[in-house]
């Protein structure tokens, strides 16, 4: 049965949570985009529902943008409790639906069944393609195809009412159905006429309009349409989507970016303690990540410190996740303990494919930091003080550069011999790599595994390292420097998924 309490209950974070989510952002635009959408919102009072904007024109999304306030953004209307998003079509279209309303009496495996004779069937209606089933998230389905042109969606709805009729089931209406009947309601194709989107939220349920095979539908239950149910299953492991992909950062040499930076530190049973470095771009919602082997920034003056380029996180994961303490991840890649130790608002200054330049305070006052590729998946962090403009020199080619950073490939088990060529900024000193016995190559080849593996064989997988007692927090050569989480304003971040 699907879920008794509406939409109404899900508090504005959860709504929010659920289509910052970049995969169902991403669905969700595939087919609004460029369209005009009826939108539903979803008060405590009543849903609401509105085809125009504040302004009187027509409601339409182009963009996913966090923080924005544009009614042009998806994010506009998703921190504002719309729930539902249904893109419209006009006088003229491609799109043919039918929409399976079943009545009272009828169990959801009947409707199943019922589905699946009318899917059959609506593939063969003259001229269509591209044919699909989603669960609408409350007790029907919806089918959808494509038309090979544009036609009058009047003559069409009359054409695919016939066609639907040939099939004589039993039971099978064209009204509103009672008792065991079922109705095959085309009502809504025509002129503005709407069909909730896939991956929109059913308002009076909660639960997700998934898209399902016809295989996936002979063992569909309702639940599995749950949010929190559809957000995890797209997740390789907590906080990485099952892509395991790592997104570039954007190339923006303008000025005062505000993003979000997040230490979390993950006691990881296979990588030991080690701090994952999260900046979360405001603008797409990814968390570019890093794993550090040290529980500290530098300071202006001193050596770079290591850090170790992971798949790209949901920012729900990297802002939430352990925010109330240590959480828990039960198993796979990254099982142990996780705990937000530090976060505030940054400002980035530029940023390109292989570097990232931003203000912040991580280290106890104000400096300007320089996150940069070196090989691989290695990238170092220099400090310097704010304004100052040697960052060019200090960063240059220099031998000792060269002898530090081919020390720290080595500690990490890579091949020294095979970086003759730099990537990114040099620097005039040797690298901070920790104490001499920190096994840092155990981090680094869970790390590769994870971003290279085979996700059946990632789920098993073991370091190719010896195991070992000792933990990194017992090696460092430094304290652990990260204050208590402050505040961030809820406009300048992603409140999210996977």
């Amino acid at each position: 049965m699907p879920s008794k309490e509406p939409i109404s209950t899900l508090t504005k974070q959860q709504i929010v949570d659920y289509y910052s989510d970049p995969e169902v952002q991403a669905a969700i635009l595939k087919q609004i985009k460029g369209r005009p959408v009826l939108a539903v919102q979803s008060l405590p009072t009543g849903n609401v529902y509105r085809r125009n904007s504040d302004s009187g024109s027509p409601i339409r999304i182009v963009k996913a943008i966090i923080g924005a306030d544009d009614p042009s953004n998806l994010d506009y209307y998703t921190t504002r409790r719309f729930s539902e998003f249904h893109p419209s079509i006009g006088k003229h279209s491609r799109q043919v639906w039918v929409d399976i309303d079943p009545g009272p009496d009828v169990g959801f495996n009947d409707t199943k069944v019922i589905t699946e004779k009318v899917f059959n069937h609506f593939k063969k209606f003259p001229g269509i393609s591209d044919c699909n089933i989603t669960f609408s998230g409350g007790r029907g389905f919806h089918l959808r195809g494509t038309l090979a042109r544009k036609q009058p969606v009047d003559e069409t709805r009359r054409q695919l009412d016939a066609h639907l009729k040939q099939l004589n089931l039993p039971g099978a209406v064209f009204r509103k159905p009672t008792g065991a009947e079922f109705r095959l309601d085309t009502s809504t194709l025509q002129n503005n006429g709407s069909l909730r989107a896939a991956y929109s939220l059913n308002s009076t349920t909660g639960n997700v309009a998934l898209p399902l095979t016809t295989r996936e539908l002979k063992g569909f239950t309702p639940d599995q349409a749950a949010v929190s149910r559809v957000l995890r299953e797209k997740e390789f492991a907590p906080g990485i989507p099952r892509a395991k992909r790592i997104y570039a950062m954007p190339i923006d040499k303008k000025p005062t970016q505000k993003w979000t930076l997040s230490i979390q530190k993950h006691d990881a049973d296979k990588a030991g303690l080690h701090w994952d470095l999260r900046l979360v771009d405001t603008n797409t919602g990814f968390a570019h990540s890093w794993a550090l082997p040290k529980a500290k920034f530098p300071v202006p003056g001193e050596r770079p410190i290591l850090a170790i380029r992971t798949p790209t996180h949901t920012s729900h994961y990297s802002l939430n996740f352990g925010s109330n303490g240590p959480q828990t991840i039960g198993k796979g890649y990254g099982k142990g303990t996780v705990e937000i130790v530090y976060q505030e608002p940054i400002t980035v200054v530029r940023s390109d494919r292989d570097s990232i330049k931003f203000l912040s305070a991580i280290s106890g006052r104000p400096c300007s930091y320089r996150l940069f590729k070196t090989n691989g998946d290695n990238w170092l962090v220099i400090a310097s003080n704010i304004g100052q403009e040697k960052e060019d020199n200090i960063m240059k080619k220099t031998s000792a550069y060269q002898a530090g950073v081919r020390h720290a490939l080595t500690k990490l088990g890579l091949d020294s011999e095979s970086n003759t060529e730099q990537q990114g900024a040099e620097l005039s000193g040797p690298v901070d790599y920790g104490d001499e016995d920190m096994p840092v190559g155990q981090l680094t080849s869970v790390i590769d595994q994870m971003c290279d593996g085979d996700e059946g064989e990632a789920a098993e997988g073991e370091s190719s390292e010896p195991p070992t007692t000792n933990r990194i927090e017992a090696r460092l050569n430094r304290p652990a420097q990260w204050s208590a989480p402050s505040a961030v304003p809820v406009d300048e971040y992603e409140q999210v998924s996977y």
